[in-house]
Parts: C-alpha cells; structure tokens; sequence
C-alpha cells in the first residue's frame, strides 16, 4: 500500500566481487531528501530472488530507512544456479 504523500527514495545497484569469483548483487534504496533513520538488510530466504523483497524495501525508504536487499550467489541476478553448481549452503 502506498500514500500519496510518501517520501519519495533513491535506489542503486550494489554488487559484491566474491573472492572465489561471481557477484552478489542486490539493491540499495534510501530516503530522498533526509538523512537516513538507520539501515536495514532484508536477508532472503534461501533461493527467494530479492525483488520478492521490494515492496517492503520501498516502503522502508519512504519511511527514512536505508534499505538493503540482494540475490544469494546462484539466485537471480548473482548468477544462475546452472553456473552455481557445486555451491553449498556454507558457502
């Protein structure tokens, strides 16, 4: 649900280089036009892509919170599980 007198937010990609190669990428979105209340990262669940996310992330940026999401390596836009074969949980 959304007012429409809601805040409006910025959002940017944010993408992580793993040390054993590929990317995390996900999503930064935050307040406009004041400084942010505090930052919240919204882990998902395992293999839920971020976007289910998105909704509750913008409504958190609207509302003065820096709000985090991503995509687990091999879920969404870090990577195909195709080319994330051998990747195990802890990884």
């Amino acid at each position: 649900m959304r007012s429409d007198d809601a805040a409006t937010f910025d959002s940017e990609e944010l993408r992580i280089q793993i040390p054993a190669g590929g990317w995390v990428v996900g999503t930064v979105r935050k307040p406009a036009d004041e400084s942010p209340r505090a930052v919240v990262v919204i882990h998902p669940a395992t293999a839920v892509p971020e976007r289910l996310y998105t909704g509750f992330a913008e409504f958190l940026a609207t509302r003065g919170y820096v709000a985090v999401t991503y995509d687990y390596r091999g879920t969404g836009r870090s990577g195909s599980p195709r080319d994330h074969r051998g990747l195990r949980m802890r990884d």
